[in-house]
């Protein structure tokens, strides 16, 4: 049995990311995967592996997805709709450092090259990234060994401009108000898939869990 929220829970936290945001009605779930179905060492098969060594295990009872500690590397995988550019993303991830070493993760939407909401344990930040690029940063104190709660929206504004917000929280904890993170663009951005991220230079594994992609209705056909 999962110690983690409920998924009923996770999804009303994925209607809070802002406080402007329209109430949870105006969204659809997408995509939900917290594991307990998918057969344990193997990648579920709708999700693809951009690079690394994912794969599910299970401890406790619960299941989840764990990138390998080894090699020391960027990974990640790719899952959820075709085109996320206007969704909201949520995960709850474990990881643990190794004295001075510290693990990198984070989750993503719009594609491998798109945006990541990326934490970065060692200099004590939480990061909003396109592609690779840091675009803002704030303080964020990580605790090693407890799961993390991220969630990322890409939505588009009425003047036609872009806006990514995110936040984080120690599960357990209260989750913050509204976003924690921002930044606004006018470029569209490109389709893609939501996406899970990990760096393990602790060398210990990383776990995903809880894994949600919210979107705006379809239109009636």
């Amino acid at each position: 049995m999962k110690c983690a929220l409920s998924m009923s829970t996770m999804l009303l936290c994925l209607c809070s990311l802002s406080p402007a945001q329209a109430p949870a009605p105006t969204t659809r779930t997408a995509y939900v995967n917290d594991f307990e179905n998918a057969e344990v060492g193997n990648v579920p098969e709708d999700m693809l592996v951009v690079a690394g060594q994912f794969a599910v295990r299970k401890e406790g009872g619960s299941a989840f997805l764990e990138l390998s500690g080894a090699p020391v590397n960027s990974f990640g995988v790719l899952l959820g709709p075709e085109n996320t550019a206007d969704a909201i993303c949520g995960a709850r991830i474990l990881a643990t450092r190794t004295g001075k070493r510290f693990p990198e993760f984070g989750i993503g939407l719009a594609g491998a090259s798109g945006y990541r909401l990326w934490l970065m344990p060692a200099v004590s930040e939480l990061q909003l990234l396109q592609n690779d690029d840091v675009m803002a940063a704030i303080p964020y104190t990580w605790t090693s060994g407890t799961w993390t709660m991220l969630r990322l929206q890409l939505r588009k504004l009425a003047d036609g401009k872009w806006k990514l917000e995110g936040k984080a929280w120690q599960q357990g904890q209260p989750e913050p108000p509204g976003s924690m993170i921002s930044l606004d663009q006018t470029e569209a951005p490109g389709n893609g898939r939501a996406s899970l991220w990990g760096t393990p230079y602790s060398e210990t594994p990383i776990r995903f869990d809880d894994i949600i992609v919210r979107q705006p209705p379809q239109p009636a056909r």
